[in-house]
């Protein structure tokens, strides 16, 4: 095959494995809710305040049911439970819609380590409910528009000739960003994002 055989494209399409920690996801649910205190109004419109959120570690799940386990680590508020440590662990199902690019938690279930009548009272009356409120809607991201503002800032630097170092830069389009995959390990989460459009690689210097 001579030269003038040879195929010459610029398009570009490629599949890039994201490795996010789950250290990161937990300094992530920390900052959101590390500190918020569990409580409820009561009919005569007194906030009783039951537990006080302490931590949130994140884990992969062993179950054939669920994929991830998030930790909680509370403090009790009560007049007769006060200032006790309580874990709370929530099951989940982590699912990532490809068709629609949205994560989110299919189905879940609550449980507690060393359950007492004060913990089963806790879980059947509130903390069930403020978990999914604050939390499993909280894990639920439409990807689409976190997608669309990265595909237009990358694509801003590639049309003004990105440079990589000196002498050497990259100009082009991304047409489509988008997740294909997600797979959880022991203390970490992959994410396969899939890439297409066009790129030349200029080099004016070595």
């Amino acid at each position: 095959m001579d030269d003038s055989e040879i195929p010459v494209s610029n398009d570009i399409s490629i599949t890039i494995p994201v490795k996010v920690n789950f250290t990161a996801i937990e300094n992530y649910l920390n900052e959101k809710f590390a500190g918020e205190i569990i409580s409820k109004v009561d009919t005569k419109g007194k906030e009783i305040k039951y537990a006080k959120i302490i931590d949130i570690k994140i884990a992969k799940s062993n179950s054939e049911t669920y994929n991830i386990e998030i930790i909680i680590k509370l403090q009790t508020l009560t007049f007769l439970y006060r200032n006790r440590e309580l874990n709370i662990t929530i099951s989940a199902e982590l699912i990532l819609n490809v068709d629609k690019q949205k994560l989110f938690v299919a189905n879940y279930k609550i449980d507690s380590k060393g359950k007492s009548w004060f913990t089963d009272q806790m879980l059947k009356s509130i903390v069930n409910t403020f978990i999914y409120q604050k939390i499993i809607k909280k894990l639920a991201f439409d990807l689409k528009p976190i997608v669309k503002d990265n595909l237009n800032s990358i694509n801003t630097k590639l049309a003004s000739n990105f440079e990589l170092k000196e002498g050497i830069s990259l100009i082009g389009s991304l047409e489509n960003l988008s997740i294909s995959h997600i797979k959880l390990k022991d203390d970490h989460l992959w994410v396969l994002i899939k890439i297409k459009g066009w790129g030349i690689l200029n080099i004016e210097n070595f």
